[in-house]
């Protein structure tokens, strides 16, 4: 799968009666900001929840 069809597959679960999202509206941002800019996915959605949790800086560590 490329990044596109993760954010879409991401999106489309995300909106299946059979899950719970608890934080519907963090998934929907996830989703823009994808689309808008090279960071990496898993990067992305930690910073979100972070956000979400008050966190102004989040740092993620990557080896490479």
């Amino acid at each position: 799968m490329d990044r596109a069809e993760i954010v879409k597959a991401v999106e489309v679960l995300s909106r299946l009666p059979v899950f719970t999202i608890e934080f519907e509206g963090m998934i929907q941002e996830f989703a823009q900001r994808a689309r808008k800019s090279n960071l990496e996915l898993a990067d992305l959605l930690i910073g979100l929840h972070a956000k979400a949790a008050g966190a102004q800086t989040t740092w993620t560590l990557d080896r490479g």
